[in-house]
């Protein structure tokens, strides 16, 4: 099983496009593949099994079935975003990094994103 956390559509270009076809081809070749996106429209592509979202208040619903297809075990899991994308026109350093809401306040005060460690 592969998850992948994207945070967009997968239509258009960049990221999206890039993202789109990683996990269009890990599903042909049979992976089991868990993405977090943004995507509105799951209908529009052929490897997309099942899409959820995931609201506020805790409740989860499926917003595209699962379907029988021989390479689609592609798991889309969308969560209800609210004011979470409106932190990014902030002026100050801290709102603009804080963890989106799914992820928990224990797992942000053990684990810090810093742009320097990645090199």
């Amino acid at each position: 099983m592969i998850c992948i956390l994207h945070g967009y559509l997968l239509e258009g270009s960049g990221s999206n496009l890039w993202t789109r076809s990683i996990v269009q081809s890990l599903c042909r070749q049979g992976e089991t593949v868990h993405l977090v996106a943004q995507e509105n429209h799951p209908e529009r592509y052929d490897f997309i099994a099942e899409a959820r979202r995931y609201l506020p208040n805790g409740t989860v619903e499926s917003f595209f079935p699962a379907a029988e297809c021989a390479f689609r075990v592609l798991h889309l899991h969308k969560p209800q975003l609210g004011d979470t994308l409106g932190m990014c026109g902030t002026s100050t350093r801290s709102s603009r990094m804080s963890s989106p809401w799914w992820i928990s306040p224990t797992w942000r005060s053990r684990n810090t994103w810093s742009a320097t460690s990645a090199h």
